[in-house]
């Protein structure tokens, strides 16, 4: 298995961070709660690439989140939610001294959970000298794949994560996990392709046959707007709203 040394992510770390994100591993360890580690870290392990974070994100199943919760308040930490609203549906943001530790146990669009399955793809490693476990590439592609908004995407880092393993993640996994959202990863590959195209065999060519072969059923043209499965929040214009202005203003 590989195991990340994630030298620079810890001399970037403040001392206020390192002790909180030790304590919130530590509490979750002494209740037994299994967690993977996701976000900037995650993305570290695949890539070796630092874009900095403001936030620990640590993945845990459904049916941890109560237990979870309650130790890591114990632990010291509180809920964000008087300061800043959020969704409870999918996560539990905590923070103390500006230090924010994220649960997630479900994609933020609703469309899948964390599963147990996910802890057994995950990759071995360490952080701040203690033994965890992180979200394996592929995982961390489906998570980013929705992250497609008008103030945030996350494709540069699943592009990141393809490149930084040299395309060695589970494609077939992903591709079941993506499910009918299948025209996404057609775009995430033309994407990878015009912007380095020296390494396309990092994407493999079964992979794109598959992607092929979805094309040419072409089942979902009567689909509704899926909008708010990248965000939920007012993003899309409407249709012919633009023309209609540009009309009054002739």
């Amino acid at each position: 298995m590989k195991t990340p040394a994630p030298a620079i992510v810890i001399e970037d770390l403040t001392p206020e961070a390192r002790r909180w994100y030790c304590r919130a591993i530590d509490a979750l360890n002494r209740e037994g709660v299994p967690f993977l580690m996701a976000g900037a870290f995650g993305l570290y392990c695949h890539t070796g690439f630092w874009r900095g974070t403001k936030d620990m994100d640590l993945l845990i199943l459904p049916e941890h989140r109560e237990i979870a919760i309650e130790a890591v308040c114990n632990a010291g930490l509180r809920d964000m939610f008087k300061d800043e609203p959020y969704d409870r549906e999918w996560i539990f943001r905590s923070t103390r001294n500006g230090v924010i530790v994220d649960m997630i146990w479900q994609l933020a669009n609703k469309e899948d959970d964390v599963s147990r399955a996910w802890f057994d793809r995950a990759v071995e490693g360490t952080f701040l000298d203690l033994p965890v476990r992180y979200t394996s590439a592929a995982d961390m592609c489906w998570m980013k794949l929705f992250v497609f908004q008008a103030k945030r995407c996350d494709w540069p880092d699943i592009i990141n994560i393809i490149r930084g393993t040299q395309g060695n993640l589970d494609w077939n996994l992903l591709l079941r996990e993506v499910g009918a959202h299948w025209r996404l990863l057609c775009a995430l590959t033309d994407i990878f392709d015009w912007l380095c195209p020296t390494e396309r065999h990092y994407i493999p060519a079964d992979f794109r046959a598959r992607l092929e072969d979805l094309h040419g059923r072409d089942a979902d043209a009567d689909d509704d707007c899926r909008r708010d499965l990248f965000d939920t929040r007012p993003w899309l214009a409407e249709a012919g709203a633009g023309y209609t202005s540009y009309q009054k203003i002739q």
